[in-house]
């Protein structure tokens, strides 16, 4: 879920953010992505799962060109500590590394920095009605582009800037320099902030020039096909 608004912990609460539950709070328009929450369960924890669903959260920032993913986290450890240190103290004894806390030990561990402490966000006993607001930034973010994907339609289309190679079909001597050519094209029209690029249809029969020259056509078609796995991620950079 994404939001444009700038977090006000006195007036944010879980259900304001998330529209109870629903997320019918989502912004198109939005910059921020919401961790609304994440949970592994018991038996299936320390196999590197939540790993996998913040390596996602990644990739959706940087798919939509998002500023930043924020979200509150727990500090279960706490209640050990009450008494003997404030709650801000005790996260940054956490994030100096001085005391053990799993919950916020993990959120660090994904990226997250924490931005405050905030009282009676949440109710959760082990951390006294404590949490953090925690933020990630995205480093691939990209102003301009996002001030054009987030513009408001005022009209039934919008605009869209395709970039169209003008590609050489030349001899290769490898399937990096396939990449490296496709790599060029993405990133020059990254620069102007085109949505698609579009390359030669067939412009990876460059591959045959790789292949034994004693092979027939069908031999070498079949080994062409064979690089569809390697050719894919090539299509998906493209698109993004």
């Amino acid at each position: 879920m994404t939001n444009t608004a700038e977090v006000v912990v006195r007036t944010w609460r879980e259900d304001e953010i998330t529209g109870v539950g629903t997320f019918s709070t989502h912004n198109l328009s939005g910059d921020t992505l919401y961790g609304a929450d994440i949970a592994v369960e018991t038996d299936s924890r320390k196999q590197g799962i939540s790993r996998l669903l913040y390596a996602q959260r990644k990739k959706l920032m940087k798919r939509y060109n998002l500023r930043r993913m924020v979200a509150y986290g727990r500090i279960p450890g706490y209640a050990r500590y009450a008494g003997k240190m404030t709650a801000d103290e005790y996260v940054q004894e956490v994030v100096r590394g001085k005391i053990k806390d799993p919950t916020l030990k993990a959120h660090l561990r994904a990226g997250y920095q924490v931005k405050r402490v905030v009282l009676d966000l949440m109710r959760d006993g082990p951390s006294l009605n404590y949490c953090t607001l925690l933020e990630m930034s995205n480093p691939n973010h990209g102003p301009g582009k996002r001030k054009i994907a987030a513009a408001p339609l005022r009209r039934p289309v919008r605009k869209t800037c395709v970039c169209a190679a003008q590609y050489r079909m030349h001899p290769i001597a490898s399937w990096e320099e396939l990449e490296r050519s496709a790599e060029f094209f993405v990133s020059t029209a990254d620069k102007y902030y085109c949505h698609f690029v579009v390359l030669p249809e067939l412009f990876t029969a460059q591959l045959f020039n790789i292949m034994p020259r004693e092979w027939d056509v069908p031999v070498a078609a079949r080994e062409l096909a064979g690089y569809t796995d390697r050719a894919l991620p090539i299509r998906i950079i493209c698109a993004e």
